[in-house]
């Protein structure tokens, strides 16, 4: 069974796994206690409406709740927010759908500075070189990219035996706007605290929407089953 691309970040960096040092809350729902980078702060406007705090840095008292669409959903929908804030409050819109656009917005922000400090690699054919060199620490396709070129780069990628972060949350349009360009389908994070820090963002969003089509894992699959296939013929 093919192991599951997971963000290339150290044990202590990683979402959900706790250091002594990890600054934890309360999760307004759940009542459960865990680390702050598992969940989303909300804040309260001046006229209490309630504002999503995703770097925590808003005044004022906060809440917390877990850093998925069902916790905060629930959180809405009984209205759990005016306990937290121990007051009336007021919300506007779909919260779990502000976050998720918040934190698409953010990650492609994040890919517009990387790529000015050269951490970005474009192209089919460069990020074919890098991934070969080892040289790639997270995969982003648009989803709306040829299927037959992104699934060579995944091959590529699965023929390299290590764990490197998949996203195809974005459409090329996004990724083309974001990276300075017309329209971008291959792109890639080079190894790095950069590279590190964008795929703990996009983890989060995981829990708000999929970060990649189901139609992605074929070909992972595909060479996995081949790479078995190889073994038991050797045997």
């Amino acid at each position: 069974m093919t192991k599951k691309p997971t963000p290339p970040c150290s044990p202590a960096g990683h979402p959900g796994v706790r250091t002594s040092s990890t600054p934890t809350r309360q999760c307004l729902v759940s009542k459960a206690v865990r680390p702050t980078s598992d969940l989303i702060r909300f804040a309260l406007s001046p006229d209490g409406l309630v504002v999503p705090d995703l770097k925590a840095r808003l005044p004022g008292r906060g809440v917390w709740v877990s850093a998925d669409r069902d916790h905060i959903n629930t959180a809405q929908q009984k209205n759990l927010f005016a306990r937290g804030f121990r007051q009336t409050v007021t919300i506007n819109g779909d919260l779990a759908q502000q976050i998720e656009n918040q934190l698409r917005q953010d990650l492609l922000n994040r890919l517009g500075l990387a790529r000015r400090s050269g951490e970005i690699i474009l192209g089919h054919e460069n990020v074919a070189k890098a991934l070969k060199a080892r040289q790639v620490g997270a995969y982003i396709g648009a989803h709306d990219g040829a299927e037959d070129g992104r699934n060579k780069l995944l091959r590529l990628l699965h023929a390299t035996d290590r764990d490197i972060f998949v996203c195809g949350a974005f459409d090329s349009e996004a990724l083309g706007l974001a990276l300075g360009q017309e329209n971008v389908i291959h792109g890639a994070f080079r190894p790095g605290p950069a590279c590190q820090a964008w795929c703990r963002l996009a983890t989060t969003l995981a829990a708000f929407c999929p970060l990649t089509p189901e139609t992605w894992l074929r070909p992972l699959l595909s060479a996995a089953d081949a790479q078995q296939q190889k073994i038991a013929n050797h045997e």
